[in-house]
């Protein structure tokens, strides 16, 4: 008799729970074309999900987007649906096809290759004709995407390859090739790909389980320049060597103020001088809610290894995994080079900072910084690009379903950035997964005012990239 009345109680119980809500169904695949106040928003939701994207510059200026589509079943354990090819990923197996979102009229959705190996996309103008080929990454092949299918340009397996990629914001001359001890510069000449630069780089053999490992130092591009820089390379617990590769090879020391690990490195001009900034964190002693410290060097030949000190030392809000983001830029238009630093603070990033530090027109900043802070759910940040069209440096920030773009005001030294932004809603999806995850920011039309290109998801099995541009 117990067992009866138990059983009937808890039949009565489960038939009172709610049943959970089943998910919208996604939004249908296809562009739309929404107004939000001034601006205008297109959105593509895509059959499937993102391995990579760019921006080719074509004969006339502007600029396209196009894409790897994935559109094969994605597995539980496959990790993120997301390629992402800085970090090497291509995301899970299966076919692409290599499409361009139109912006034209109403848009539209035209595919361009249905057949692509896995990989990244970048550009580069190989022939000279002023319109930028997409290329095709993969495992040390680059491949050239035509009218007529893929053809090899350059074929370097087990080689180690870094190329210019709007998306990925990696400004290059051509394509850079890296080997233990050997650096290769390939630009374009008749079509393809030729041998430019060759410097031998520095070899260091650290001790494995399993053997030796050979490593060299990572080369990149001196952004605003035609340097190229290797490093920085850490010797002892305060110095760091980079190498500046141009016509000749020079070797510049930087000093730490104290023990201190880099975290990221940008290599950039200020006031026309290479620079090396970079974030560091205490070797010493490990703090797990420590705060990232901003170090700014000068970088030229020094033969006394002695190292130069930093002309800027800061303290940042962001955690060890935070990003910080540095901009070099005039923002008060006399002539000097100041340092605009995007930072995040709290656990979860849940404040965006924008630090300015006003330059002195010898690679120097006036201190402290001035900052400014929101709370937003940022996922993606940009700034230096004019937005609304008023000619003034904007700052916009991609929050899941939300583009915020905080107008530049006309006197920086007062405020760099209106407190009240400008809110465009995004019609992402419902789902749990829909929203937001990138975002850049370029000037598709080549009229001097750029767009916000965002991409994320909508749905699990479909992806979304949108346009938001000032009409």
């Amino acid at each position: 008799m117990r067992r009866t009345l138990g059983a009937l109680l808890l039949l009565v119980l489960f038939s009172g729970a709610k049943k959970p809500a089943a998910p919208p169904p996604p939004p249908p695949v296809g562009v739309t074309v929404a107004k939000s106040g001034n601006a205008e928003v297109v959105r593509a939701v895509l059959p499937g999900w993102l391995s990579s994207i760019e921006l080719p510059r074509g004969a006339d200026g502007k600029l396209d987007i196009v894409f790897l589509l994935g559109t094969a079943k994605l597995e539980e354990d496959s990790g993120s649906t997301w390629a992402d090819p800085e970090s090497g990923t291509a995301g899970p197996p299966g076919p692409r096809s290599l499409q361009r979102l139109d912006l034209a009229g109403q848009g539209a959705l035209r595919t361009l290759l249905a057949d692509v190996p896995a990989g990244a996309l970048g550009a580069l103008d190989l022939d000279g004709d002023g319109a930028e080929e997409i290329l095709v990454f993969e495992k040390g092949q680059i491949r050239s995407a035509g009218t007529s299918g893929l053809r090899s340009v350059l074929d370097l397996p087990g080689t180690d390859l870094r190329f210019p990629s709007r998306w990925m914001d990696m400004d290059l001359p051509g394509i850079l090739a890296g080997d233990v001890g050997r650096l290769r510069l390939f630009v374009p000449g008749g079509g393809s790909l030729v041998p430019s630069v060759e410097r031998a780089l520095p070899a260091h053999a650290t001790r494995e389980r399993w053997g030796l490992r050979l490593t060299s130092p990572r080369v990149r591009a001196v952004r605003g320049s035609r340097l190229l820089a290797a490093g920085p390379e850490a010797e002892g617990k305060q110095r760091l060597r980079s190498l500046l590769i141009g016509e000749e090879t020079h070797e510049a020391w930087s000093l730490l103020p104290a023990p201190e690990d880099v975290d990221t490195a940008w290599y950039v001009q200020i006031d026309g001088k290479p620079s090396l900034i970079v974030t560091t964190n205490s070797a010493d002693k490990i703090g797990i809610f420590e705060s990232k410290k901003l170090r700014v060097f000068p970088l030229a030949s020094d033969r006394t290894r002695a190292g130069r000190r930093p002309v800027l030392a800061s303290q940042t809000t962001s955690h060890r995994w935070l990003p910080v983001a540095p901009i070099v830029r005039d923002v008060d238009k006399d002539g000097k080079d100041d340092l605009v630093i995007l930072q995040q603070d709290g656990m979860g990033g849940g404040e965006t900072i924008a630090e300015t530090f006003f330059g002195r027109g010898d690679g120097r900043f006036e201190t402290p910084g001035r900052r400014q802070k929101w709370d937003l759910e940022n996922r993606g940040w940009s700034y230096g690009q004019d937005l609304t069209g008023d000619g003034i440096a904007d700052l916009a920030v991609a929050e899941p379903r939300r583009l915020v773009v905080f107008p530049g005001t006309k006197d920086p030294r007062k405020a760099l950035l209106e407190r009240k932004p400008i809110e465009v809603p995004l019609a992402v999806g419902g789902g749990e997964d829909a929203g937001m995850r990138r975002l850049r920011v370029a000037d598709l039309e080549g009229d001097g005012r750029s767009e916000a290109i965002l991409a994320g998801y909508a749905s699990e099995d479909r992806a979304v990239i949108m346009v938001v541009r000032w009409r």
